[in-house]
């Protein structure tokens, strides 16, 4: 660059751009790095200027360097994040993820989505350091460490099962969110299958959704929602989703006011 007096028309000083994109905290050592590597190869100006902003744009880069490619870097959706950057990224999220299997140690995990808004980080970025770090894993969306066992205490395992002797007594079943179990037990029983889910404030346990799902055969086709209710011994609110669920496993086929039976 060139600083010129426009009132004399002379020159007064000259400098040389290093970093067009600084980081908001300027880190002595990364101008120094940057500075060491002017004159080289776009590679090795691309490896400094990664490992001075941790993560940074493919375009920018490309654009900064002439088309270089860090060679000692992480490639991530549209950008690079250097091996350091990745590193502390990894201590921040285990630090999360520890800390919320010991709030909720019956779910699978801390939701990515959690993650990314805490840390204020991309998904991708995300995706990059559970892919690197050798104890974080994902399981349907969350992330957990390696040596975590989401199960329900004894204490939990002996309510659930009073409960489900409670709920295997009759199909008349209590809604949902009436059931006897704290909120994290019933999330996770859900996810386990011992619970199954028919519709947003329904659920039968596995045993009676399977007989529900056999014994509706019982019926002769053309059934309705009242000899369906009257058959299992149901009332309406619970009828009308156990049949819906039905339909949408494949196992009924709705015909007007009627169902029918399939495959028999």
């Amino acid at each position: 660059l060139i600083v010129r007096d426009s009132g004399r028309k002379s020159v007064v000083a000259g400098g040389r751009v290093i970093d067009t994109r600084p980081p908001k905290r300027v880190d002595p050592g990364g101008v120094a790095r940057i500075e060491a590597v002017l004159d080289s190869d776009p590679d090795t100006i691309a490896q400094a200027l990664v490992e001075t902003h941790g993560i940074v744009a493919t375009d920018w880069m490309a654009a900064a360097t002439s088309g270089g490619k860090p060679p000692d870097a992480i490639a991530i959706p549209g950008g690079w994040m250097s091996r350091a950057e990745a590193d502390a990224l990894d201590g921040r999220v285990k630090d999360l993820v520890v800390a919320y299997q010991q709030q909720h140690p019956a779910r699978p995990g801390m939701p990515k989505a959690e993650l990314t808004s805490q840390l204020e980080i991309g998904q991708g970025v995300l995706d990059s350091v559970i892919a690197e770090s050798s104890d974080l894993a994902e399981v349907d969306g969350a992330v957990r460490t390696g040596d975590f066992s989401n199960e329900l205490s004894p204490e939990q395992e002996e309510q659930w099962s009073d409960v489900r002797a409670a709920l295997e007594a009759s199909f008349d079943v209590p809604r949902l969110r009436s059931l006897d179990l704290a909120p994290e037990t019933v999330h996770f029983l859900l996810r386990r299958g011992d619970l199954v889910r028919v519709g947003d404030d329904l659920a039968f346990t596995a045993g009676q959704a399977e007989s529900i799902h056999d014994r509706v055969s019982e019926l002769d086709d053309g059934f309705t929602v009242s000899e369906f209710k009257d058959h299992f011994g149901m009332a309406r609110r619970q009828a009308v989703p156990t049949l819906e669920w039905l339909d949408a496993r494949g196992r009924t086929r709705r015909s007007g006011d009627g169902r029918s039976v399939r495959g028999r």
